[in-house]
Formats: structure tokens, sequence, C-alpha cells
């Protein structure tokens, strides 16, 4: 494990079985988590029902719930089972032919990143072979060590300029190209230059902000060791969750007085919920209101097990709070919550609205679909975050801005 407690990969000599294995594993924890919602509500109604009819010293309400739990047991023996048995055929195949990868390019990786967007923390702390750790990866989605030899290999024209891009929840770095369209223009293309080189980062969007912001901070300190070439300036575009992770590494790199803050020149972030996303709040509401009621208690339980990730748009935070934790949502974070940015660092915030207009109100009120542009921003009545430069983009949903010409030729003209 590294510093922030995200478990490195293992050394497997054949990732296709790796991949397999993260399979099985995602096979029993999706059995255990669905059927644990049914089953609490099987039990809260029917035991209502049954007791409403029979004596109080009747057995049959012992004998149903025994009932009960032998069903979903079985079901979830069932999944385990499974879980187990997909890998151990994997290694007994892998003996006579080769694997296929399971989480390569395509609808593989997404629902690898989707497994991790939803469990993610939980993944982690299983060391499941599914759960993904914060590195750098190609543009094909391979894994870069961060080491000379494998830095030159990687970029064998690197530049003195380093740009890191942080993907947003539920992505991986497939989402700064379109795969099913790579010949349109993408942000990459548009900010590289001769001597600027584009980093391409994964992390697993379930963690907290605060753990993935560390380990941010970790690797960009053993790129800079690494780096074929004097590093100059150093750049950090974020999308989504990935401004907020951008923003805690940053703010973790000044307090333990890591060397590359020194040479931070711009951090960028796109349609970050700065403030929160009216999603999660929504969310956190209803979870605690369907917790209130013993048949709408299960359902309000399983949503409460969706990942640090997720509650940490509630506000935005980019440092850890114990105010995720509390049983009600709060109107606003705390304060204090700017994450210990040097002034010497120019931070630009864009974000997008539905409408054409960005001051229409219908764009106003319904933002991005996922963030509204106060918080895109970082700027409200009661809360704000400095920021360099704030721009707002009509006409944009919350994962088209990263694709937009417009905001291509921004970033870059923010960069130089």
């Amino acid at each position: 494990m590294n510093q922030s407690g995200i478990p490195a990969d293992p050394d497997h000599t054949d990732v296709s079985l790796h991949d397999w294995t993260g399979l099985g594993e995602l096979v029993d924890l999706t059995v255990d988590r669905l059927v644990t919602p049914v089953e609490g509500m099987h039990r809260a109604i029917a035991g209502r029902w049954i007791r409403l009819i029979m004596p109080r010293e009747s057995p049959i309400p012992e004998q149903a719930d025994r009932a009960i739990a032998g069903i979903y047991g079985t079901i979830r023996g069932a999944g385990s089972l499974l879980g187990t048995t997909i890998p151990m055929g994997a290694r007994q195949l892998a003996k006579r032919r080769r694997l296929k990868r399971l989480w390569g390019p395509g609808a593989g990786r997404a629902i690898q990143a989707t497994a991790n967007a939803i469990w993610g923390d939980e993944l982690a702390h299983r060391s499941s072979a599914l759960a993904t750790s914060l590195q750098l990866r190609s543009p094909k989605g391979d894994r870069v060590p961060v080491n000379p030899i494998a830095l030159q290999q990687a970029y064998p024209e690197a530049g003195s300029d380093l740009v890191l891009l942080i993907h947003g929840w539920n992505e991986t770095e497939a989402a700064w190209s379109r795969e099913e369209d790579s010949s349109r223009p993408h942000l990459v293309s548009t900010i590289e230059a001769p001597d600027r080189t584009c980093l391409l980062v994964r992390y697993n969007t379930g963690l907290s902000v605060a753990a993935s912001g560390g380990a941010l901070a970790e690797l960009i300190d053993s790129v800079a060791a690494s780096w074929p070439t004097a590093i100059e300036n150093i750049h950090i575009v974020g999308h989504s969750m990935g401004g907020l992770v951008a923003r805690n590494a940053v703010g973790r790199a000044v307090d333990l007085e890591i060397g590359w803050v020194g040479s931070l020149r711009n951090l960028v972030t796109l349609g970050t919920p700065h403030l929160g996303s009216p999603i999660e709040k929504s969310l956190a509401l209803a979870t605690r209101a369907l917790q209130v009621a013993p048949e709408s208690r299960p359902i309000g339980d399983f949503l409460d097990l969706r990942s640090r990730g997720i509650k940490d748009l509630r506000y935005g935070g980019v440092v850890n709070h114990d105010w995720i934790e509390h049983k009600w949502i709060r109107p606003l974070a705390p304060d204090g919550d700017d994450g210990g940015l040097p002034e010497s660092v120019a931070q630009h915030f864009a974000t997008g609205v539905i409408t054409k207009d960005p001051a229409h109100p219908l764009g106003v009120i319904f933002g991005d679909l996922v963030v509204r542009p106060g918080s895109g921003t970082g700027q409200s009545r009661h809360r704000s975050v400095s920021a360099t430069n704030l721009r707002v983009f009509g006409g944009q949903k919350h994962t088209d801005i990263i694709h937009d010409p417009e905001v291509h030729r921004q970033v870059r003209a923010w960069l130089a």
C-alpha cells in the first residue's frame, strides 16, 4: 500500500488472469449488495403482515424469518460460489490457451470504472483485483511505470512543461478522447506543444477525494524525480471530481512542502462541483428519508453503501471532514475548505450550462445537469473558492465540456 492507503496493483505475470479474478470478486460483491435490500424488504413486509394475522405467541413469524434467511442465504452462497469458480476456471483455462483481457479499452474499461465509482472504497479495502490504483496511463490504457527508463520509452519527446489530466467520477483516461470517433480534435492534441507533454492519470473514483489527492501528490513527486528532462512548469487539468482531486493534491503538496508544487503554474477545472452537486445532495436526503420506515430502510441502507467518492461530491470538499458521516444532510459544507492552494498558482474554473445563453434562468437552475454554474465556478453568496479566471460555457452537458473546441482553445490560452 502507498501512503494514502490505496493498494498498489499486485505483480501478476498474467494480466488477463488478474482481470478474471476481478470479475469473480465483482460477481460476489454485486450479488451480496443487491440481495441484501431485497431480503430486508421481504423480512419487513412479511413480518408486519404475519404479526398482524398471527397470535403473539405463534412460532410462525420466527419460522418465516428463518425461511427467508435460508432463501437469501442460498442466493448469496451461489453468488460466492460463482465468484470463486470464475478465477479457478480461468486458471485452468490459462494453462491451455491465452485468456482475453476483460478490462481493456472499450466496454471492459467502462465496466471496471463504474464498479470502482460505485463501490471503489470497498474494493480497495478488500484489495480486490478489480480495484484501480492511481497511475499514469497511455492513451490506449496501458500502465506507464514511473521510472526514468519507462518514462523515456513512453514519452520519447518529453518536454519541460507537463500537463496532467485528471478525469472525473465514473471515468478513465479515455474520457479525454471519444473512443468511437478518435478522428475528432480532443483536448490533448489541442494543448500539446513541442515542449509540452500531456500525462493521463487513472484513479479509483470511489475512494475519497483526500485519498486520491494524496496519491496524486505522490505520483507527481515521483514523475518529477524521474522525468527525462528538467521540468520548468507543471499544469493540472481536472474534469468534474478530477478538479477536486487536483486541488487536494496541491494542498497536500503545500502542507508537506513537496518540491514539485514550486513548478506548478496553472490548475484548470472543467465542470467541477466546487460547492457540491445537487444530485448527491438529493441522494443523501433520499437515503435518510428511506431509512425512516422499516419497509424502505433496506433501500436506504443500500444507497448508503455508495462509495465515499460519491459522498464527497455532496459539498465538493477537498479535505477530510467528519461532517460526511453525519446522519442528516447539512445545507452547507464547513468553512476553511479552500484546499490550501498557494497564491502563485493561477486557478481557472470553467463550467457549462445546457442553455445556449449562460445567463438563462433554466441554465442557472439546471447547470450542465450535474453541476450548477455557481458550484462549477466556486461562487455563491455563502461560500466561495478563490479563482483567477471564471467562465461559463453555454450549450454544454456535463461530459460535453471536455470535448468542445471552444473550451479547448480557452484551456490552451490559460495554460499559455
